[in-house]
Order: C-alpha cells, then structure tokens, then sequence
C-alpha cells in the first residue's frame, strides 16, 4: 500500500501502527526471523514476544543494503521484515534502481542472490508501506496550504511513482491532514485491538473457505494471467461484480495483473465482510482503494 499526503497528515504514525493488527507469527515464520536477525546480531526480544518485525530503512540505503549482498553475502532488509512490515517513507526519494530491485521479492517471497562463492536464497514475505508527498514541496492539493511546485516538477516527482514497481502495489489512498480541533479535544476511532480482531475474522472465513476449494482452484490462484472465467471462479464473484470488473478493465486498460489484484483486494474486502461471494459494492470499493494507479 502506498499512502499519499501531505507533511504531518499521520503517514509514518498509520504505517507503524500496521503490525499491532496482525496476527501474532506463526511459528515458522517466527524461526526464519528469528535465523535472521541473530545472524545480523539484531534484537530478537520482540520475536520472541510474538510480535511481527518492522523495519523502515532509509531512502540512502544502498541495493545491497535493502535486498541483500556484501562480502560475506547478508542478508538485507527486506529480509529483516520477513514475516512483518517493510515500510518505505519518502518513496520517491528512494533510487530508482534500488526501488525496482523490489519487484521479484514481493512476487516471489524470497530473494535470491548470486555471486562467484556461490548463490544464497532468504526468505523476504513482507507486507510493503510506503508513503510519498504529492509533490516536492509536500502540499499540492492541500485545503490551507497552497503548492510551490511548477507543473514539470510535479511531474518529474510523481514519475517516480510510476512504472513497474507501482503495478506491483495493490492500494494507492490519499492521506489528509486531521482537523486540529479533532486531535486537540482527543476524538478516537477503532483501536489496534478492534482492528486486529476483524484481521483474525477475516482470515479465519478465508481459511474456512479456501477449505471448499479443490487443489486446481488454489493453484489457479496464484495463476496471473488466466482469464476473467478462472478470475469469477476462484473469487466467487456475483454477476453483478464480474460485469464491473469486466466494465473497470477495459475502461482502465487493466493488464492481467491489474485485473487479479483488483479482485485479490475485493475479495479481501468480502472475507473481513464474512461475504461468501464478492459483490459489485465490494469490487466498487476495491477500484476506490486503486484510485492513483493512472495518474
């Protein structure tokens, strides 16, 4: 997920709250992070607490020090937020290059790096945050504030965000300053805990579910270039909804990727809902989440 906004709208605070509503680590995924981080001499009390890893690097790390490598081969951080979340501030500010060595570990789960002593494979299954200003000067599009930015620095800044690494991110969601009057009388929503506990339900219909599937289905999930019929098949949309993501494909030039990840975040949306079939509110709703894709 990519969060866009302004300087002081609650980016980093939203992102850092991530890992207090998942679930606790498995137990397999609480050995690899700990493998990890004992080989790096991290601190490991918090995976022993059950809690998920956060790592947030800065935007001057190095390929190296993000995906893995040196001499000896280590482990980088994506690898440290194997099994948490990997949150990346000030996106656009990242190298290019660096940013784009990301898109085989978020497809695959893991990384694998080569080199003359040898080829080295870690684990690398992370939830990836990231957030960006809309501009350089942080306040286009705001309220109160007006924007700096000349039309050709707006976009020379937003074509960082473009391309093939941000066809890989599901979520792209504006993120508004709060109203001061609001955070000084302590206005409060959900808490972490409430939060976590439509995670825990929303994974357990899924896992409830997915149990009525047959082997070809749950293979045919991870298949991204089927077609729209193995698409309403595996999700169980509802005619109304595949004819809406019928209708957003071909309105929005959707590649096959883009048409399963429209439909993975929709069917998300059904489970937290405990909705057998995905309905067009539900993939309505999705599109909403995609809403910065083409600009």
């Amino acid at each position: 997920m990519l969060m866009i906004g302004s300087p002081g709208s609650g980016k980093t605070m939203l992102a850092r709250r991530m890992t207090g509503i998942l679930p606790e680590l498995s137990v397999e995924d609480q050995q690899a992070a700990l493998c990890i981080h004992s080989v790096l001499g991290e601190n490991i009390d918090g995976l022993l607490a059950g809690h998920r890893p956060f790592r947030s690097p800065h935007h001057s790390i190095s390929t190296a020090g993000l995906i893995g490598g040196g001499r000896p081969v280590h482990p980088g951080e994506i690898s440290l937020a194997h099994g948490g979340v990997l949150f990346l501030d000030e996106l656009a500010e990242f190298p290019t290059g660096v940013l784009q060595t990301l898109r085989q570990p978020i497809e695959r789960g893991y990384v694998r790096i080569v080199r003359v002593d040898g080829a080295f494979t870690f684990p690398s299954r992370f939830q990836l945050l990231a957030a960006s200003n809309p501009c350089p000067c942080g306040f286009l599009g705001d309220r109160e504030v007006p924007c700096r930015c000349s039309a050709a620095m707006v976009e020379r800044y937003r074509s960082k965000l473009r391309g093939p690494l941000a066809d890989r991110i599901d979520m792209m969601i504006d993120v508004t300053r709060p109203d001061p009057q609001v955070i000084i009388e302590g206005a409060e929503g959900m808490s972490s805990a409430e939060l976590r506990d439509y995670v825990v339900r929303g994974r357990a219909f899924r896992a409830w579910r997915e149990s009525r599937m047959d082997d070809a289905d749950a293979e045919a999930e991870d298949d991204e270039t089927r077609s729209i019929d193995g698409v309403v098949s595996t999700f169980e949309l509802d005619d109304a909804a595949e004819k809406c993501v019928l209708g957003l494909s071909k309105r929005t030039h959707l590649t096959g990727r883009g048409i399963v990840r429209l439909v993975r975040i929709a069917r998300t949306i059904a489970d937290v809902a405990e909705s057998e079939q995905v309905t067009q509110d539900h993939v309505l709703e999705a599109a909403m989440y995609q809403g910065r894709r083409d600009q």
